[in-house]
């Protein structure tokens, strides 16, 4: 039976009975197994020795690979060491140099500089023994004309006196002379005071005679004719105004374009920014429109004392921003407020002239409906170029978002010419009285400017702003009498009144316009119109608040007007 080696099986645990066979069988030691069983000893042994040899010289080879990397580092740092060095020793050598450089400058600098001083001592003890000298020899001379001096005074002493006693001899008689020459003068003069006294008494009296005949015509004119009187008036009232704005125009070209100091210019535009700004706070508190008046006031003021073209500048802005405003506004209500601070400035800061006139040159040059008599259209001009010429209306503007803006511009005017003041106190200007107003309702009734397509819009701001104040102060048997001719101005195409509203033009705009002004004639008794101060209702006071006078009731405007 063949011998069975177990012992290279892994793990291999022979049974008892299996190893008494193997101690049996395997009592005997080969030598040629002894001989391979040693030479593979051996030859594991050799392996072992080689592996540890191999990897002794791998560690040896990578120890020497990392020590010549090492040397390596280190030699270049020691060169880049060696560069650094030699750098600041060339540095400190350059440093040395400059230093010696500027030690030297110094040095040479301080020897010129004790040099100078040296000569300028020396040059000091010159002046002052040349000084001495001249100061000795003027003495001498002084001495000597002193001397001099003194001799001729004597003699004209006596001369001065004998010249004194001849010239109080010749103002006695010249005295004298200038005594009748006054009597003769006085008596002359009293003469021409009496002849002038008896002319004027007698241009007076022709003056007052003029004057009475001109009522008198003027009231009989006014009896027959009262519409057509009161274009002319509006018409003159215009040509004035105008003729106004120049002066303000002029102002405002000397501050932008004239040769005023860059500090004028620069406090005006300030200030016009800043009053822009306060304006565009105004509310329907009556606390924030009196401070705002109250700064404007001071804008103002403070013009007046620098510089009369700053003051025309201001004024000019001032009309223009409130005009802006105007222009915004969606609700009537809110043009009370805006009309309220411009009444308060004209009516308790000392200002009314130049204020009114402002806002009203503001508001004529957007429009001609606020003057209220309507302009001639020149031959040959079309429609359209009328509207933007004189119309002022504007690029590509739709015609009821033109109708609003005018309309705002009417009610402006409207609630401006609303004041408790009477007409002859002297604060408010006179094209801001209900009386002005009243002339320009009646003027918009009358041709040509009853066709316009425009006016029933500006007829309905009107009486929607002021109405129930035009209707307390002339009368409800009068207004009723208004109301009703209004309707029938208000129905187009009517046989017994062909001049109805704004028949010159067909479409709807006009036809919107005399709709918002029928409704507010049919709803006149509804209690729906502003009496144009119920907003004061809803704020606290409701009284009509001031503010202090700039100038204890002297218009500073009469230098603009």
């Amino acid at each position: 039976m063949p011998h069975r080696d177990y012992s290279t099986i892994p793990d291999y645990q022979p049974t008892e009975p299996q190893a008494f066979r193997e101690a049996k069988w395997t009592a005997y030691r080969d030598p040629l197994e002894e001989w391979e069983r040693e030479a593979k000893q051996a030859s594991l042994r050799r392996a072992h020795n080689s592996f540890r040899l191999h990897e002794s010289r791998v560690e040896q080879q990578r120890r020497s690979k990392q020590q010549e990397i090492l040397r390596t580092i280190e030699e270049s740092q020691s060169r880049e060491v060696e560069e650094v060095e030699k750098l600041l020793a060339s540095m400190r050598v350059q440093q040395e140099e400059e230093d010696r450089v500027l030690k030297e400058a110094h040095e040479h600098r301080k020897r010129n500089l004790w040099e100078r001083v040296d000569q300028a001592l020396a040059l000091e003890a010159q002046t002052q023994a040349r000084a001495e000298a001249k100061r000795l020899e003027e003495a001498r001379k002084r001495k000597e004309e002193e001397e001099r001096w003194e001799a001729e005074r004597v003699a004209a002493e006596q001369r001065r006196r004998e010249e004194q006693e001849r010239q109080a001899r010749e103002a006695k008689q010249k005295e004298e002379e200038e005594r009748k020459q006054r009597e003769e003068k006085l008596r002359r003069e009293q003469e021409e005071k009496e002849a002038a006294e008896k002319r004027r008494v007698e241009a007076e009296a022709a003056a007052t005679q003029r004057a009475q005949q001109a009522q008198k015509e003027a009231e009989e004119r006014q009896k027959n004719q009262r519409w057509t009187v009161w274009t002319s008036e509006l018409q003159q009232e215009s040509e004035e105004l105008r003729g106004k704005s120049e002066h303000m125009r002029k102002a405002v070209e000397a501050v932008d374009e004239g040769e005023k100091p860059r500090s004028v210019k620069k406090a005006c535009s300030d200030a016009r920014r800043a009053m822009r700004k306060a304006l565009s706070t105004i509310s329907r508190e009556l606390s924030v429109i009196s401070r705002v008046a109250k700064q404007c006031q001071q804008f103002f003021a403070q013009a007046i004392e620098a510089d009369m073209d700053a003051y025309g500048y201001l004024l000019h802005h001032y009309g223009a921003t409130i005009v802006e405003r105007a222009e915004e506004v969606t609700d009537f209500k809110d043009i009370y407020p805006i009309a309220h601070c411009t009444k308060l400035l004209m009516t308790e800061a000392g200002i009314a002239k130049s204020i009114g006139n402002a806002v009203y040159f503001a508001i004529i040059r957007e429009t001609w409906l606020v003057q209220a008599v309507k302009p001639g259209k020149p031959e040959g001009m079309s429609d359209n170029d009328w509207e933007r010429e004189y119309g002022k209306r504007r690029e590509d503007e739709p015609s009821l978002a033109y109708a609003a803006r005018v309309s705002n511009y009417m009610a402006l005017y409207a609630a401006l010419c609303q004041s408790d003041i009477a007409d002859d106190d002297g604060r408010v200007p006179p094209q801001y009285t209900l009386d002005a107003l009243w002339k320009r309702l009646i003027s918009l009734l009358n041709a040509p400017q009853d066709a316009d397509w425009l006016t029933p819009h500006v007829v309905a701001a009107i009486l929607q702003v002021a109405g129930r104040r035009l209707e307390e102060v002339y009368g409800e048997a009068q207004f009723a009498k208004l109301r009703a001719y209004l309707l029938t101005l208000c129905t187009p195409e009517d046989d017994n009144n062909p001049h109805w509203l704004g028949r010159e033009d067909a479409l709807d705009t006009a036809t919107a316009g005399r709709e918002k002004l029928t409704a507010i004639l049919k709803g006149w008794g509804d209690d729906k119109l502003s009496n144009g101060r119920e907003w004061e209702d809803d704020v606290p006071g409701g009284a009509y608040m001031t503010i202090e006078s700039a100038s204890a009731g002297q218009d500073a405007s009469d230098m603009m007007a």
